[in-house]
């Protein structure tokens, strides 16, 4: 039995649940899942729409950034969506955390001095499966959303000295704002695509906020001193979108 907001959710209750990600490398992990378990959907707008059982899936890919997250998350409000899960990939900051591990925060903070903490609805988070039924670590711990692609160790280590945050993200806290304000329970899990201790391209920044294919082609092009780097990250980001899939794919399988 769920509760969320005024209404309550128990197993005869259709429930609609929200996941907003911010790139599509991030939720093809959960799409495999999802297309094995021959599950239907269909696409309106910038919505896909699943159906498993007694649970209707709303899954966003709105674009890297605060902005684009609080878009995207009122989006799947004004759907429908009972509660929101942020997802996706996130920069581990603790030095402890692998690549592939996956990161449920019990809250989320902003990197702006003026914006407290938000707390994860718990009820949600333990719908997170725990470490031993996969091959890899689930973590528990704070999720700090930063306003830029952070690239330096160096920096990834001040941060993680400064906020005692695990990971790091760029969306997950405006996800939170947005659900705080409309009284909405949220959570979020993030995957790491790369460790604390790793020093990434400094293209990477200019990358992740270009959508348009022939643009990066471009960028590419002009920095093949970070072909090889931007390799080995996109064989990690793969490794942690598939780790996430399975992780939200047996979250959902609970709920249905």
């Amino acid at each position: 039995m769920y509760h969320t907001g005024g209404c309550l959710l128990t197993s005869r209750a259709r429930r609609t649940i929200g996941i907003v990600f911010a790139l599509p490398q991030e939720q093809r992990g959960l799409e495999q899942v999802l297309l094995e378990s021959h599950s239907s959907f269909y696409r309106s707008g910038n919505l896909r729409t699943w159906y498993l059982k007694e649970l209707t899936l709303l899954v966003a890919v709105g674009g890297v950034g605060r902005k684009r997250c609080t878009q995207a998350t009122q989006e799947l409000l004004e759907a429908g969506a009972q509660w929101i899960l942020s997802a996706g990939f996130a920069a581990a900051l603790d030095p402890s955390i692998r690549v592939g591990d996956i990161i449920v925060a019990d809250r989320v903070l902003s990197n702006e001095d003026n914006e407290e903490a938000i707390a994860c609805d718990q009820r949600l988070v333990r719908t997170i499966p725990p470490s031993g039924k996969f091959g890899f670590v689930i973590r528990h711990g704070s999720l700090v959303s930063w306003n830029s692609v952070v690239c330096a160790a160096a920096e990834k280590n001040q941060i993680h000295r400064t906020t005692g945050a695990a990971a790091l993200d760029m969306e997950s806290y405006a996800a939170a704002q947005v659900c705080a304000r409309a009284k909405v329970p949220f959570a979020a899990v993030r995957s790491i695509s790369d460790t604390a201790n790793e020093n990434l391209p400094e293209v990477t920044r200019r990358l992740a906020t270009t959508p348009e294919a022939f643009r990066v082609g471009i960028i590419l092009m002009s920095n093949p001193q970070a072909w090889f780097p931007l390799l080995k990250l996109r064989r990690q980001a793969e490794l942690a979108a598939n780790n996430l899939g399975e992780v939200l794919g047996l979250m959902l399988l609970r709920l249905v």
